[in-house]
């Protein structure tokens, strides 16, 4: 109702017990001014989706349902809104719609809310949403640096050229930057920004993410890091292009880290120039307290340099890919691993995959299944792949104390036909001796065959080694082949006991037990 409108007249209902004076409004519906009903309703947006569960963009569900309201926010757009947002992805499309402005250009809507920060989230890799209109409208947008908050870029090589290409040959501020996600289409891509991409002062820098591309300048990126928490690299071309000691140095600038990733795309590092590298000596160790989440592929050689000065106490989950190499030499990553105080294991877990091998364990007193080490070593080799596992768990061996439980697994039932016999019984038998004392052994049934020839070659190491294992257990299918092989491996085990050897007690379980790791009650 507003102002000076009459006061409509009361009328008078008998109910029992006495008379009830009501209202009957006959005039038509008023409606509230706009500005008052965007007060009204930012203050019910602040008090109702402030609450646990509420959403940035409280008032799109009053958008849905109220055709008013869905005006007074096309006029008050900047009441409401904290952003600018350009892309594709499903929040910005429903703004664009509800405020009648999807055919204004970029231009435009810079000129008209020229205080509000820009949000972009750009994914051109998929042929549907792919635009040359949008890539024209990126190069205009990142000319914008210093609005810029939120930059996603999800975009196809041929973009990521010509925005090189169109990239200003002078630093721009980048004050306001504090979500940076660059990807292509690969991270094999291995395409080097101009160094003056992004180049620029940003403080508020929380979180740089780079998939398949990789700014020749980091040092200007990270000029002053003291706020990210996720750093994210992956595709960097050589260790050339990100030094050991210059990640050191880097890391050092990060207190409040919880996420790092580095991935590279070669071992050979690309010799350039500019002088000599300091000594990893004469850099202060690095302690990142924060740290939860640690993901490295590259060489090993790499690793160790980088996690000779590096401690993270708080880490749980270590995600490792390691270059294949015949010679792996890794004491300081054992070392590494003993400073993070968690990972002590119950058990490790031996993949054997057509694609490579993977060492897995958890922490004996993990309060999540998230808490991981994971190590994959990729070859398509068997005897390379156990040879490999062998080295790394026997540099590991110091952190396997009172482990009780070691797992062999293949990734199908069955050995494929050409690794049978590829395995030398030596390369399986110097595998089992970095776990002598271990109390079970869980034996997939497609490499029975294989370790029970490799027990059977050492026999006399075993007996003079004991003890090795208590309890053996494998893994049976149905099929007569597999039924065989177990029947060898415990005929081989009573043979050991009675030639003096250790008493090893043999378990079969069918797949659906052995994959869950029980043993049958009683």
């Amino acid at each position: 109702m507003e102002p000076g409108d009459p006061k409509p007249k009361p009328e008078f209902s008998h109910r029992p017990g006495g008379a009830t004076q009501t209202w009957l409004v006959l005039s038509s519906t008023y409606s509230l001014p706009g500005h008052i009903l965007s007060n009204i309703f930012t203050f019910y947006g602040e008090n109702v989706f402030s609450e646990p569960g509420g959403h940035r963009f409280w008032w799109h569900t009053l958008a849905l349902v109220c055709r008013k309201w869905k005006v007074v926010i096309g006029i008050y757009r900047s009441h409401f809104l904290d952003e600018l947002r350009f892309g594709g992805d499903s929040t910005t499309q429903f703004l664009m719609n509800i405020s009648n402005r999807g055919g204004d250009s970029v231009t435009s809507r810079l000129r008209r809310w020229h205080l509000l920060p820009l949000h972009l989230h750009y994914d051109l890799i998929q042929p549907s949403l792919s635009a040359k209109e949008d890539e024209n409208d990126i190069l205009v947008l990142l000319q914008h640096l210093e609005r810029i908050y939120f930059l996603a870029l999800r975009v196809p090589l041929s973009t990521w050229k010509s925005i090189a290409a169109a990239a200003s040959d002078r630093p721009l501020s980048c004050t306001s930057i504090e979500h940076i996600y660059l990807v292509t289409e690969n991270r094999t891509t291995g395409f080097v920004l101009p160094s003056t991409f992004l180049a620029g002062y940003s403080p508020r820098l929380r979180t740089l993410t780079m998939i398949g591309v990789f700014p020749l300048s980091l040092p200007s990126l990270l000029l002053l890091p003291i706020h990210l928490t996720t750093f994210f690299l992956d595709g960097i071309p050589d260790s050339s292009h990100l030094p050991p000691e210059a990640l050191l140095t880097y890391l050092g600038l990060m207190p409040q880290l919880r996420y790092l990733n580095i991935g590279f795309l070669s071992s050979v590092p690309n010799p350039r120039g500019g002088g000599r590298r300091p000594a990893l000596g004469l850099l202060d160790r690095v302690v990142l307290s924060n740290l939860t989440w640690f993901y490295f592929h590259g060489v090993s050689a790499y690793l160790e340099a980088l996690v000779t000065l590096l401690d993270a106490p708080h880490v749980h989950k270590i995600h490792f890919v390691l270059f294949h190499q015949l010679r792996y030499a890794i004491p300081r990553l054992s070392a590494f691993l003993r400073r993070t105080k968690r990972y002590g294991f119950d058990g490790i877990r031996i993949h054997f995959d057509p694609q490579g091998a993977m060492i897995s364990a958890v922490p004996a007193f993990s309060p999540s299944t998230e808490e991981k080490l994971f190590i994959w070593l990729p070859c398509n080799r068997l005897d390379f792949q156990v040879a490999s596992v062998a080295q790394v768990c026997r540099a590991l061996r110091p952190n396997f104390a009172n482990m009780e439980d070691l797992f062999i697994k293949y990734h199908q039932s069955q050995l494929l036909a050409e690794w049978h016999g590829e395995v030398e019984p030596a390369l399986w038998s110097e595998l089992l001796a970095q776990f002598l004392g271990m109390k079970t052994l869980w034996l997939s049934s497609a490499l029975v065959s294989e370790v029970t020839q490799a027990i059977r070659s050492s026999a006399q190491q075993l007996l003079e080694e004991m003890p090795i294992f208590a309890w053996v257990i494998v893994e049976v299918q149905e099929d007569g082949a597999s039924v065989a092989a177990v029947q060898s491996l415990s005929d081989l085990l009573i043979e050991i006991r009675h030639s003096g050897g250790p008493v090893i007690e043999l378990y079969r379980l069918f797949p659906d037990m052995w994959n869950q790791c029980k043993l049958p009650p009683g």
